[in-house]
């Protein structure tokens, strides 16, 4: 099914791209869920909404991820596959009390917090493992090096607890923007005045949608703020810039500490993940640390 504002969008953004990301399209359908509790709307709009977010519904969101309109296709999309399937209007009944311009920004928050979540945990087991390494290696003497020259004595050991002590500060950062992601733009609609979302719609999305996302959401003291300004967006991706900075900082040093192994420094050994070469036997390069580089300059 595809309804007429989709189909629009088809057409103006022909482009050889990737969909939007089923992950944003699951945070809008829980904001549709949400404010068809908070508009007291039919059951059966959220009764699609759990559809769609158990994954009955996914090619049915076919909208580019380059597009014009600030996600007016995208919110539309949604809204029209909810209508359908519901039997209901998908601007009078599935979007009322909303507009894309808080609907979006909204979604958006809610998937970085998911992000940011899975993206701590991992963090969270990298900085476990370096500690652990600190420990193993603390008795193990190397030299230190300052511009790539001979400097003074250090160990393993030390080295380790240096980058498990950078990981501990980006975990510190990442905890501390969470509560600029809490703060969402719902309810102020489109210009962030509230038009056509009553006191009491507010009151009670925040509610639900707290309760079905599990994040402690709530509206941003100045809702105009959260529609105009994409700068927590921009703080956010500030932060990963300075996460990847120092990761491939990491992955550069191991690298160069583990190159060889009969001409180079050859201080550690990395695992052997696979062959390196098709021309020369037994050659094994460090595919990791090399792809958290690219990452970063990507």
């Amino acid at each position: 099914m595809i309804g007429p504002q989709t189909q629009s969008s088809l057409e103006n953004f022909p482009f050889p791209l990737p969909p939007v990301h089923l992950d944003l399209i699951y945070a809008i359908t829980e904001i549709k869920w949400a404010a068809a509790l908070a508009n007291q709307q039919s059951p059966a709009i959220i009764k699609v909404c759990q559809e769609i977010l158990a994954g009955k519904h996914d090619t049915e969101f076919v909208t580019c991820s380059l597009q014009g309109g600030a996600g007016t296709s995208i919110n539309m999309n949604v809204n029209e596959v909810i209508g359908h399937y519901s039997h209901t209007h998908p601007n009078d009944q599935v979007n009322m009390s909303q507009s894309t311009n808080d609907v979006n920004p909204s979604a958006l928050k809610i998937v970085s917090l998911r992000f940011i979540k899975q993206l701590t945990t991992n963090l969270d087991h990298l900085h476990q493992a370096l500690h652990q390494k600190s420990v193993e290696y603390q008795h193990v003497v190397k030299l230190g090096r300052t511009h790539y020259q001979d400097a003074v004595p250090t160990t393993l050991g030390s080295e380790f607890a240096t980058y498990a002590n950078i990981i501990h500060r980006h975990l510190d950062r990442l905890a501390d923007i969470e509560k600029y992601f809490c703060d969402l733009n719902l309810g102020g609609t489109a210009i962030g005045d509230s038009t056509n979302a009553s006191p009491a719609y507010i009151k009670t999305v925040y509610k639900e949608l707290t309760q079905i996302t599990k994040f402690p959401l709530k509206p941003a003291s100045n809702l105009a703020n959260g529609t105009q300004s994409s700068t927590d967006f921009c703080h956010l991706s500030a932060l990963l810039t300075l996460l990847f900075t120092d990761l491939s900082k990491i992955a550069k040093d191991l690298r160069f500490l583990a190159s060889g192994p009969k001409g180079g420094i050859a201080e550690i050994a990395l695992a052997p993940l696979q062959p390196g070469s098709s021309i020369m036997p037994g050659k094994v390069n460090p595919v990791i640390p090399e792809v958290i580089n690219q990452s970063y300059y990507l």
